[in-house]
């Protein structure tokens, strides 16, 4: 048994290999927050100054991965350029005139311009190429301001420069300074995403699993609770067709309904029924209590839970109830059955001690693997609920743009969706050996 989860455990790390890459790319492709200077300001060496510290503490001047693949003309150390626009910008020109000397030699007189010409209209138009990716408009900027002398020249020689035919050879770069090697292992100033540092909010700029954690609690509490609640509902309903086959089409009828009832609406429909002060105003509308808690001995606050329960388990339940029935039936036409049956093993041992266990095999498989589905939906649920548990946080983070969040929360589900399908056929596995795997 240890063999077979060490394979299984194998296969699964390249899987979960990917889901990390794909994470760190959900994030670092992203548009990171800007500086807040004014145009002014922007002219100054302090927004330089800022610029430089900023992209540093990102680590934005690194490639983003430990392979890349460009041609020989382009420098291997052009991820040391601080700014990544100007990182672009150079590679931009490059892709154009292929040859990097006469790129690098443009850059850097058109920089000495803009910083140390006499003209305040040179070094206005020296900033104004500089943010140009384009050559072929650089010539008609040019001409518009009737600009001469050193400008003119530089781009002359830019222009006459010939291509190197070193930039049609690929190369292929690996370096271990790279914002995922960062991101994932960190450095000596902060920790990386293996020892829990996932990043900061950018809106709050607190930890992000401070703020998509907190309410993790009851989002945990109702998944355990709606897993419980609905097997044993299941284990009843299908207890009940056993000894009543007459009710199979009215079981399936409800169970049909059940599976095809969206939750946002089933969740409605138990709020204006039993939430309404029209009507059956016996369940709190919105919020959460501890469940613990209670006034005069009493545990009042449970009955926030019943509603929320009732739309987290009703589609559950009515899947497992169709497999279990389904399985019934199936193991009534096996030999175990009519072996058990004419040894005259009673009709209550042999479906409590015999069918039932072999039919809640696939029902508990199922219910293992539909845990990612079910913190999935907690999004929808306790928004309809105003529960403030991890799926409110979710919502709260997706609508409000915060790609760190997001790639936590991508992070987050990848991992448990894995282990939740290892875990079904670890339990598939350690029930019956002869059965394989079911992913």
């Amino acid at each position: 048994m240890w063999a077979y989860f060490i394979r299984r455990l194998i296969i699964l790390i390249p899987t979960l290999l990917v889901v990390i890459i794909l994470g760190f790319y959900i994030q670092a492709l992203q548009p990171t927050p800007t500086l807040s200077f004014n145009e002014d300001q922007k002219e100054s060496s302090k927004y330089e100054q800022a610029q430089e510290t900023f992209i540093k503490a990102h680590n934005l001047q690194l490639p983003y991965f430990y392979i890349s693949i460009n041609s020989f003309e382009n420098p291997d150390t052009i991820f040391k350029i601080i700014n990544p626009n100007i990182q672009k910008l150079l590679i931009t020109w490059l892709d154009q005139i292929k040859n990097w000397e006469a790129v690098s030699t443009y850059y850097h007189e058109l920089k000495q311009i803009s910083i140390a010409d006499s003209s305040p209209s040179i070094r206005h138009l020296a900033k104004l190429l500089l943010t140009e990716p384009q050559i072929d408009h650089h010539s008609s900027i040019v001409l518009e301001t009737k600009a001469t002398g050193k400008i003119n020249n530089a781009l002359n020689k830019l222009k006459l420069a010939s291509w190197n035919f070193a930039f049609f050879i690929p190369r292929i770069n690996f370096t271990i300074e790279n914002q995922f090697h960062l991101w994932l292992f960190g450095n000596d100033e902060k920790d990386g995403v293996l020892k829990g540092n996932f990043g900061n909010s950018i809106y709050t700029n607190q930890p992000i699993t401070q703020n998509l954690l907190s309410g993790f609690k009851y989002t945990l509490i109702f998944t355990c609770l709606s897993i419980i609640l609905s097997m044993a509902l299941a284990i009843v309903i299908a207890t009940i067709w056993k000894w009543n086959p007459k009710l199979d089409a009215l079981i399936s009828t409800f169970t049909i309904a059940a599976l095809c009832a969206p939750s946002y609406w089933v969740g409605s429909i138990l709020l204006t029924t039993f939430s309404n002060p029209e009507l059956l105003n016996i369940f709190p509308a919105s919020g959460i209590q501890p469940i613990f808690s209670s006034s005069n001995g009493v545990p009042v606050h449970f009955i926030y839970f019943i509603l929320p329960l009732v739309c987290y388990c009703y589609g559950l339940t009515a899947m497992l109830v169709n497999l279990l029935i389904q399985h019934l039936k199936t193991n009534e036409n096996k030999a175990y059955y009519y072996t058990a049956k004419y040894k005259g093993i009673g009709k209550s041992k042999l479906y409590f001690f015999h069918q039932l266990p072999n039919a809640l095999l696939p029902a508990l498989s199922y219910l293992v693997q539909s845990i990612p589905a079910l913190l999935s939906g907690s999004v929808v649920i306790e928004l309809i609920f105003t529960i403030p548990g991890m799926g409110f946080s979710i919502f709260n983070a997706i609508q409000q743009g915060d790609h760190v969040a997001i790639s936590f929360i991508f992070l987050l589900m990848g991992t448990i969706t894995l282990v939740s399908f290892l875990l079904a056929d670890v339990i598939a596995k350690w029930f019956n050996p002869k059965n394989e795997a079911i992913w």
